[in-house]
């Protein structure tokens, strides 16, 4: 739904959610650098699979916000483009995120979080549930000056549950392009990403 000057509305069944679309901005000439990776690399997003609903403001002096809500974010979580899925969510799981954009002088600045609330099955708690809540989070710069763009971007996503595991992962990307000419370009993407998998 266009909303003129109080921005777009929409209501999506797995087309990505507010993080989701900014989670690997980097310049490119191609794909992302995890585009095809079957495993091992998860992306923000854990909410964009389902019924979601997201709010766009209009841009405003190179400012732009936008917020994503999913009731029922009962899907695998986000991977790797091209992937097999993530970590999976459980019934009961709610989930919401928001972003921001900044365009400036030939600089593009932008964040986004998420947080994701479970209810699993399991015996950790009265009742059979367990209360299993993951957190993400990322930002970015980029910045373009004639052909060149450059880019670095870090994410981060954390799950703790009240069996006292936490887990945390860091992705780290790096990006450059030179448009040598309007039909031809050259990049390179770079990922790094880190895993970490503790017990209390």
């Amino acid at each position: 739904i266009n909303m003129g000057g109080l921005g777009t509305l929409g209501v999506n069944q797995g087309a990505g959610s507010a993080i989701s679309a900014i989670d690997n901005v980097m310049p490119t000439a191609w794909e992302e650098a995890d585009d095809g990776m079957d495993t091992g690399v998860l992306d923000v997003g854990s909410n964009s699979s389902g019924t979601v609903l997201v709010y766009t403001t209009p841009t405003i002096g190179g400012i732009t916000l936008a917020a994503s809500y999913n009731p029922t974010a009962t899907a695998s979580g986000t991977s790797a483009d091209g992937s097999t899925s993530g970590n999976s969510t459980g019934p009961g799981a709610s989930a919401k995120d928001v972003t921001i954009k900044i365009e400036q002088m030939g600089f593009t600045i932008g964040a986004g979080v998420a947080e994701i609330d479970q209810s699993q099955a399991g015996a950790h708690t009265a009742g059979g549930n367990v209360v299993d809540d993951w957190f993400e989070g990322t930002a970015y710069i980029k910045y373009a000056y004639g052909p060149v763009t450059l880019g670095y971007q870090k994410s981060g996503e954390s799950e703790s549950t009240v069996a006292g595991t936490y887990d945390h992962i860091t992705n780290r990307f790096y990006g450059a392009t030179l448009q040598v000419n309007e039909n031809f370009s050259i990049g390179y993407q770079e990922l790094k990403s880190e895993a970490a998998f503790n017990s209390e």
